[in-house]
């Protein structure tokens, strides 16, 4: 039973009045509703040949906590599965706001002479100043249409203070936390202010 009504008027892009038999899948649609989702963006990092490589994937999910795992889906074709059979080990980059370009060159977009972000970590390619990074080995790939589905258990993390890049409609965006953080720093300064007069009367009447 639907909780929530289904949208309507101006919120709704209509589909095609013909039946899902008689029409033809609409993929330019499909990639066009699937890019309202909101998402960060990553870098997974891998060697090839030794030397550092990445590609930049926004399909990436966490999935288990005992044990930690995560999955990230990759193009069938991609390099990377010929690179990362299940056992090897990866890493997973959050990029940071002021990092386009590196997602632009690892996601099909290369310049010459291309960015050089990585830094080993945990003998993984890690991207330097990124958000925040997982330290991954592969523990499946299953086949999922034109992607391969990329299991892997977290073996370390870190994280930063750094604000993330993120990607909604075919285009890149800031996360909007200036206001928030004024909140959060007014918050401080009265608990601050608390703390060094505790005979101060805080309470608030209602």
């Amino acid at each position: 039973m639907l909780t929530h009504p289904v949208p309507h008027g101006d919120d709704l892009v209509r589909a095609s009045p013909e039946t899902p038999q008689a029409a033809s899948f609409d993929a330019k649609q499909f990639r066009s509703v699937m890019g309202r989702f909101a998402s960060g963006v990553t870098i997974v990092g891998y060697l090839r040949a030794g030397e550092p490589a990445g590609l930049t994937a926004t399909a990436f999910i966490s999935v288990s906590l005992k044990p930690p795992l995560v999955l990230v889906s990759v193009r069938a074709e991609s390099r990377f599965l010929a690179s990362v059979p299940v056992g090897t080990r990866f890493c997973i980059s959050f990029l940071n706001h002021d990092q386009r370009a590196v997602s632009d060159h690892f996601g099909g977009r290369p310049t010459d002479p291309g960015p050089r972000p990585f830094e080993l970590w945990q003998s993984v390619p890690a991207v330097t100043d990124a958000v925040a990074g997982l330290a991954v080995c592969a523990t499946d790939i299953y086949p999922a249409g034109d992607h391969r589905l990329v299991i892997a258990e977290v073996e370390q993390m870190f994280h930063t203070e750094r604000k993330p890049l993120l990607f909604f409609g075919g285009r890149y965006g800031r996360l909007a936390l200036e206001g928030l953080e004024r909140e959060l720093a007014g918050e401080m300064a009265t608990e601050m202010q608390a703390r060094e007069n505790p005979s101060a009367d805080t309470s608030m009447a209602h």
